[in-house]
């Protein structure tokens, strides 16, 4: 990733290790080719009926502290939806984040690039970029403190707000591509690595990572790597492993 030889750069992966080196790797245009990304790998979600579903845990919770809430999604034209749900009946308690033209469907204007839900209080739905082709690193930080929340694309900040209150806790199991208040709404994409930070991880611009690692401040981190199976596995020491219902796995040679 250190190398600025745009000559070298071809959309393959070299070592088979499920990094991708784009022509543009190192020009920080978001969305479009920043190097590292996912070539392989994922878990694709059909916006049907996939979802994947991880019990409550006190490490989701986030409440009341620093997070930071990421991942890496491919569109390529599918409708996106909901990434993370871990909300309660009523919308009282919890969070949700989305992505995609169809990340506030059944809501509000219904092309929002990047969503966060948090309660009680209130939304706050953003258009800040295209990102309807491609893999795209997506990341919400929070700092609690100050009261500044920031949406990431591509390593770049695209919004800032100070209205959002800090979270309040709940004992729903967390949901990956589902709305846990709307039950019936699934989202359409391919996930390459989720995970969830107790701090403030982005301050300045910089260069996604692939695939997430994990950190000290990890909560929870499902990279998507199986392969195969039924299990979503946490690399963090919470040991938040999801059940996936349906889904298509996508795996590295």
């Amino acid at each position: 990733p250190g190398d600025d030889d745009d000559s070298a750069g071809s959309d393959e992966d070299a070592d088979g290790d499920g990094v991708s080196v784009g022509e543009d790797c190192d020009d920080n245009d978001p969305g479009m080719g920043i190097c590292p990304q996912p070539s392989c790998a994922y878990l694709s979600f059909d916006g049907v009926d996939d979802f994947v579903e991880v019990a409550d845990h006190s490490s989701l919770a986030l409440a009341g502290q620093d997070y930071t809430m990421e991942f890496w999604a491919l569109l390529d034209g599918a409708h996106g939806s909901v990434v993370v749900s871990k909300r309660s009946n009523g919308f009282f308690t919890g969070y949700l984040l989305g992505t995609g033209p169809d990340a506030v469907a059944g809501c509000c204007d219904g092309s929002s690039a990047s969503r966060f839900g948090a309660a009680p209080g209130a939304h706050d739905f953003w258009n800040p970029v295209d990102i309807t082709w491609g893999w795209h690193h997506i990341a919400l930080t929070h700092d609690a403190a100050a009261q500044v929340s920031r949406f990431w694309v591509g390593g770049q900040v695209v919004a800032e707000t100070s209205s959002y209150s800090s979270l309040v806790a709940n004992d729903s199991s967390l949901w990956l591509a589902r709305e846990r208040i709307n039950t019936a709404q699934y989202a359409q994409f391919s996930l390459a690595g989720v995970r969830l930070s107790s701090e403030v991880l982005y301050s300045d611009t910089f260069i996604p990572e692939y695939p997430l690692l994990v950190r000290p401040e990890t909560v929870a981190s499902w990279p998507m790597d199986e392969g195969w199976g039924g299990l979503l596995y946490d690399g963090s020491a919470n040991d938040n492993h999801g059940v996936l219902t349906g889904g298509t796995w996508a795996a590295c040679p």
